[in-house]
């Protein structure tokens, strides 16, 4: 530039072109190979070592999500994914072992699930549930005892189909409304006419079940069948007054042995004082008489106060023996016979005069009860730790509906 001059170079387009192409293609094909080279291994190192390990995370969580805890991701890398691998299996580990543990519980609680449904339909007692709608959602099979109509059909129904009283009815009704608050069972007992005509006394537990509200979501109502325990107080009032009865009749009975044994000794005092007179035979006659009747009421006495038992070391055998000659006479008498088999028993703690007269009234009774020429057959034998003594005869036997 200080000098002033220019320099001006002049080449034809054509050539030009020619040249800048002839250098530009092998640039740019460089350029181009360089670049697939560096995308082909990039894309290589990707899928060794990012694609590859996501990939097997991605397999691994969708086999665990199908169900298959055994599954386990494989990498070996100490990088970032194979951290994350090591992660992942631990954790496929750790729910593999809580699930088998969840399973081992299911099948515990489905045990325990199958007894208890088992138990409640095998139970005696009636076991009823009734939702806020007084609807039954549950009542098991025994109900069938007391219904014409299937067990099943129940489900769904109110509860006034089962026919209970007004007064179990309105119970239930009052016990919907209780307040949480005042929460407690309810005990009753009434009458229940089943279908068949047939009357049971029940036993009603009425229990609220409540869950989140202050009234009861369900009620349980566990019934039992007590009319065999009511018969059995009946039973045991009526024997109370049998009881006091005897005691009544046994007070009464030694009120009138007195008079009695007053008058006997006055007889005897008179038979002796006149033993020549024409009447003696009558005295007698009256003493005999006062003597059977005391007999009769010793015996009653026998029966109607508890006895003092006095037991002492003795042989059933022997005794059986000892009285064996007096039984075969009153049955030689009716044309009949005693048999004894006796086998080998040990001693037993016995009353003796309670034995006497067990197997005085049993062979009479059997003796009484069979035709000429029948047998009485009395057998001892051992049968585990017990002694066992069998009195058999040949009548017919009690009639069934005895």
């Amino acid at each position: 530039e200080e000098s002033g001059w220019r320099v001006v170079a002049v080449m034809e387009e054509e050539e030009l072109h020619k040249k800048v192409s002839a250098i530009l293609f092998p640039v740019l094909l460089t350029y181009f190979a360089t670049l697939v080279s560096i995308l082909g291994f990039i894309f290589m190192v990707s899928q060794r070592y990012v694609v590859g390990p996501i990939r097997s995370l991605q397999e691994g969580a969708a086999t665990i999500a199908a169900g298959d805890l055994t599954a386990r991701v494989k990498n070996q890398e100490h990088d970032e994914f194979g951290i994350l691998a090591t992660a992942f299996n631990h954790m496929a580990g750790t729910l593999q072992d809580s699930f088998a543990k969840i399973q081992e519980q299911n099948v515990m609680l489905y045990k325990r699930e199958k007894e208890f449904q088992t138990l409640v339909e095998n139970a005696q007692d009636i076991i009823l549930r009734i939702d806020r709608q007084g609807l039954i959602t549950y009542i098991n099979p025994v109900f069938g005892l007391y219904s014409s109509a299937p067990v099943e059909e129940l489900f769904g129904r109110h509860f006034r189909i089962l026919g209970m009283p007004d007064v179990f009815q309105q119970k239930v009704e009052a016990v919907l409304g209780m307040d949480k608050a005042v929460f407690r069972e309810q005990v009753m007992e009434f009458e229940f006419t089943a279908p068949g005509g047939r009357v049971y006394w029940l036993q009603a537990h009425i229990i609220p079940e409540f869950y989140d509200r202050q009234q009861p979501d369900t009620i349980l109502s566990v019934i039992r069948n007590i009319t065999q325990q009511r018969e059995m107080e009946k039973q045991i009032v009526r024997l109370d007054k049998l009881g006091l009865v005897g005691e009544m009749a046994a007070g009464l009975a030694h009120e009138v042995r007195n008079p009695m044994t007053t008058v006997r000794g006055f007889l005897q005092m008179l038979a002796r004082k006149n033993p020549d007179s024409p009447n003696i035979a009558y005295y007698d006659i009256m003493i005999a008489e006062l003597d059977r009747t005391d007999g009769i009421i010793k015996e009653y006495l026998s029966l109607a106060k508890n006895k003092a038992i006095h037991r002492t070391p003795a042989n059933l055998n022997d005794i059986i023996r000892a009285i064996a000659p007096l039984m075969q006479a009153d049955a030689t008498i009716h044309n009949k016979e005693v048999r004894l088999q006796l086998g080998e028993i040990p001693d037993l703690l016995l009353d003796k005069q309670e034995i006497h007269q067990l197997l005085l009234n049993m062979v009479r009774n059997g003796l009484e009860a069979m035709p000429e020429k029948g047998t009485v057959w009395i057998k001892t034998y051992r049968e585990g730790m017990e002694v066992v003594l069998s009195v058999v005869d040949q009548g017919t036997g009690i009639k069934k509906e005895v």
